[in-house]
């Protein structure tokens, strides 16, 4: 397939079956670590000479915890409007 971004099953490289917890752990912030070197270098390239990418990054951070929060509150609200008309056994209350 033209223009495939996810690799196909037989070019995957499977963990072995005989990895520790810490093994795991240590390979899932291995990942972690690398995603943050790639989002420093996007923003280090959009930045001008001397741009503080650690600053950027905070403030990227920032915006997206306040988009979550508002979201949570969102769905919280709209929760509460679903429990409130048809009551914790989500079935309507004239029922």
């Amino acid at each position: 397939m033209t223009n495939q971004l996810i690799p196909p099953p037989e070019l995957d490289h499977p963990l072995p079956d005989n990895l520790s917890q810490e093994q795991l752990a240590s390979l899932w912030i291995d990942c972690l670590e690398i995603g943050e070197v790639f989002l420093l270098a996007g923003i280090r390239s959009r930045l001008p000479p001397g741009g503080d990418e650690r600053e950027i990054n905070r403030k990227l951070y920032e915006d997206y915890c306040q988009e979550h929060l508002q979201m949570l509150e969102r769905m919280a609200e709209r929760f509460n409007q679903v429990q409130d008309r048809y009551g914790s056994a989500c079935r309507p209350s004239d029922a």
